[in-house]
């Protein structure tokens, strides 16, 4: 990637990033006046509702870097400290596990990807009412410098919107 790209990518990551704190920003200062309508404009400012796209429970760790990559079955307690939870707000999806970071969704065949636009990782589902080889329904990737964290889990609740 020619270093213009890569300018313009980054530019381009910070305006959505910017744009992610205004509107959250704006959500948070409607959340005082719910129910309420603008006097001038009479529209409604009523506070967004947050619904659950998908809450899952991981029972599988990968760890890799260059030089090695570990396997690791999680404990029960692991497995509750791990969950991944994204949510929906307006047109938003939120990734509220990894730091509230917005997400864009995508879909691919029988998969369904909710992506980081800053390049932190994602959340990659099989569709509900898919048939599978494995019981496993999700798996939540997360990139951290030249690492990677992996976890594959099962959906307790899934809404494909």
């Amino acid at each position: 990637m020619h270093f213009k790209q890569k300018l313009m990518y980054m530019g381009f990551g910070g305006l959505l990033v910017l744009a992610g704190y205004i509107l959250a920003s704006l959500a948070n200062d409607s959340v005082a006046q719910s129910g309420a309508e603008d006097a001038n404009t009479g529209i409604s400012t009523e506070a967004p509702k947050k619904i659950v796209i998908l809450n899952g429970v991981p029972s599988v760790k990968v760890v890799s870097s260059a030089g090695v990559t570990e396997r690791q079955e999680l404990t029960d307690a692991e497995k509750n400290q791990f969950r991944v939870l994204v949510t929906k707000i307006d047109d938003m999806y939120v990734w509220e596990t990894r730091g509230k970071k917005l997400l864009f969704k995508t879909q691919s065949g029988v998969h369904r990807h909710f992506i980081s636009p800053e390049g932190s990782g994602y959340v990659k589902v099989v569709a509900a009412g898919t048939p599978q080889d494995e019981p496993l329904s999700y798996m939540e990737h997360l990139n951290m410098g030249l690492m990677t964290v992996t976890y594959w889990g099962t959906l307790e609740d899934f809404q494909d919107d």
